[in-house]
């Protein structure tokens, strides 16, 4: 399900990730929220690798974001997923806002 009320994120707080890194199978990796930005979700500890775009960040059970990429800077590589806000936009957008309530 997704998570309640635009997510609630809280910087600093660690939420799990599932994709297939570098094509593999499906596995879990941790990654730390930071914070909020055009509409994505940037993370730190361990960045969204090649494969894994497309999986989901989880805290007990619920969907935050959906990975879609990395981007890297002077301070190291950031995981990218997209916002809880915009899934649920999208979700709207398809007919799908039932799935939202």
């Amino acid at each position: 399900p997704l998570a309640d009320n635009r997510g609630n994120l809280k910087p600093g707080q660690t939420y799990r990730a599932i994709g297939c890194k570098m094509g593999k199978e499906p596995s879990e990796y941790n990654v730390v929220y930071e914070k909020e930005e055009n509409g994505s979700i940037i993370t730190s500890k361990d960045e969204v690798q090649a494969g894994a775009s497309g999986g989901g960040m989880f805290r007990s059970g619920r969907l935050y974001g959906v990975a879609w990429g990395s981007s890297s800077d002077k301070n190291g590589t950031k995981g990218m997923f997209v916002s809880h806000h915009n899934i649920i936009k999208c979700l709207e957008a398809a007919g799908f806002k039932y799935l939202t309530e």
